[in-house]
């Protein structure tokens, strides 16, 4: 609430992954998708899939609401399925992971309790 006007916002995340899987919001003319495996989770490293960057190089970094960076990767040449494991940082909050692959860019939402 602010200035006595209230907005919320409902989203089905299941409507996206199935199980404790989520994906990524679509980006306009991406065929880029991130699925996150185990959303929230208690660990240190999520696992994620990427798929629609086959062939290309991937660029990954994970970032705290504060925008500092906790890891950065590079996969060279993706496959069809990528499964890709990110190092989240220590405290519990969430985090971004964000993908890159060429000109397709995705960023995804991580709750670690």
């Amino acid at each position: 609430t602010q200035s006595g006007i209230t907005t919320s916002i409902t989203f089905n995340f299941g409507a996206f992954c199935a199980g404790t899987s989520r994906l990524a919001s679509t980006e306009p003319g991406a065929g880029l998708s991130v699925c996150v495996l185990g959303n929230p989770t208690a660990d240190e490293v999520v696992s994620f899939e990427v798929r629609g960057a086959e062939g290309k190089s991937l660029n990954i970094q994970t970032v705290n609401t504060a925008g500092q960076i906790q890891s950065e990767q590079r996969v060279k040449q993706a496959g069809a399925v990528e499964t890709v494991r990110a190092r989240l940082g220590r405290s519990a909050g969430v985090y971004l992971i964000q993908v890159q692959a060429g000109a397709d860019r995705q960023t995804v939402r991580v709750v670690k309790e």
